[in-house]
């Protein structure tokens, strides 16, 4: 019998699986203080988004007037539990997003 050649394909081997980045809670702090800015910025952040997808608890009308206010982009993507009365907003890539 001959020896046959075959072709080992292993390509699949050299990629890595995608692994989706780690979201990170964050509360938006006192309303009347710097938390809502800080959030905002934090969401802004590119060094921030390569590294996890923040997610900020707090009131959308506070960040959202927050964002006017500071001629910041208000977030784009939002969570809402309304039996708790509860707003989180996200950012980050579509894949990491929580629904």
């Amino acid at each position: 019998m001959g020896k046959v050649e075959r072709e080992d394909d292993r390509s699949h081997l050299a990629t890595e699986p995608e692994m989706s980045l780690p979201k990170i809670a964050v509360t938006m702090g006192d309303p009347a203080g710097i938390g809502p800015e800080v959030c905002l910025h934090l969401l802004q952040n590119k060094e921030v988004a390569e590294q996890c997808v923040p997610i900020i608890f707090g009131d959308k009308v506070v960040l959202e007037q927050a964002a006017d206010q500071c001629g910041l982009p208000k977030p784009q993507k939002y969570i809402c539990w309304p039996e708790r009365g509860r707003w989180a907003m996200c950012a980050g890539h579509e894949r990491d997003w929580i629904g």
